[in-house]
């Protein structure tokens, strides 16, 4: 009686030990291949598995530039959510009926030489061969066996900031992200990384030849959209920011006159006008409470709405007001 007893309680520790390690190992294993794919450092700080639920959540995953580049965040996301059918990885491939993918921010970032971050990815490296024909080496790398039969993608916002025109600072663009689009049947680590970083540089509009020939060898056809409407799309961008009035006037007249040229302020009305990087820019604070600013910013270029720049330069404020 005493064997079984104790056979009871060295299974009991080691289910315990399994369910405590489970997370560790596994979240170690999704930094790990997501760096390989990547080429670039993966960290995770939430993550959880219901093996009876068989659902995972990740929280507070980064994905960092590659090297030669900052070493600041290229995607941020807040949450994965992951439905996974246990009985797939006995079969020898990880199937995901449903997963969802909640981005906070994907920020595309452009040096002094001309060359974008994305573009350094491992996923879609590429050589040079004969001039400047561009060939995706994806090659050398088997996809992962996994199937996702249906993807939910949410991207925030698209920050773009380009240090190519010189300056000390530089020009900042925000982008509207997208919501709620879904994708059926991907089946490698790298063709979901390519369509997470292919719908994240469309808004953009920038046209990377790396990114898309990558993407079109993985067997993904999405190219950017064109832009339409500009004449009657919004100009302006608006935000609250919980600081004196004094403090907001002050640290918005300073950054404009290092990235733009004044043309007139008053404090009184809260109201800047000024140049910046080729946009008629009108920025209006008001105070809505002591501690409570709101900032109103509308950009125009040749009478042509400019939100993107709006935003850029609402979200450079929000940088300084932090």
């Amino acid at each position: 009686m005493k064997i079984f007893k104790k056979i009871a309680i060295i299974i009991v520790v080691l289910f315990v030990l399994v369910m405590l390690t489970k997370n560790f190992l596994i979240k170690s294993l999704i930094t790990s291949v997501g760096s390989n794919v990547l080429g670039a450092r993966v960290e995770i700080k939430g993550f959880s598995l219901g093996l009876f639920t068989q659902k995972i959540k990740i929280r507070d995953f980064k994905i960092y530039n590659p090297p030669g580049f900052t070493n600041d965040a290229l995607i941020n996301i807040q949450e994965v959510s992951v439905d996974f059918n246990v009985a797939s990885i006995f079969k020898g491939t990880i199937h995901l009926p449903y997963i969802v993918f909640n981005l906070k921010e994907i920020i595309v970032v452009k040096n002094r030489e001309g060359k974008l971050n994305v573009d350094a990815l491992k996923v879609l490296h590429s050589q040079q061969t004969g001039g400047d024909k561009i060939q995706p080496v994806l090659k050398d790398s088997q996809p992962l066996a996994i199937q996702i039969d249906l993807m939910r993608l949410n991207i925030d916002q698209v920050i773009f900031k380009d240090f190519s025109k010189g300056g000390e600072q530089p020009v900042i663009q925000v982008y509207e992200g997208i919501h709620d689009k879904t994708f059926k049947d991907i089946t490698s680590v790298q063709q979901l990384a390519m369509l997470i970083i292919v719908q994240g540089i469309a808004p953009t509009a920038i046209k990377s030849a790396a990114v898309y020939a990558a993407a079109s060898f993985l067997g993904l056809s999405f190219f950017p959209a064109s832009v339409v409407g500009a004449l009657i799309g919004k100009d302006s961008a608006v935000s609250e920011f919980d600081h004196p009035y004094n403090k907001v006037y002050e640290t918005v007249l300073m950054m404009i006159k290092k990235g733009g040229q004044i043309k007139t302020e008053n404090q009184s009305t809260g109201i800047i006008k000024a140049k910046i990087n080729g946009c008629d820019v009108t920025i209006k604070m008001e105070q809505l409470t002591k501690r409570k600013v709101q900032i109103t910013i509308s950009a125009r270029q040749m009478l042509l709405p400019k939100a993107e720049i709006a935003q850029g330069i609402l979200y450079q404020i929000s940088q300084k007001l932090k």
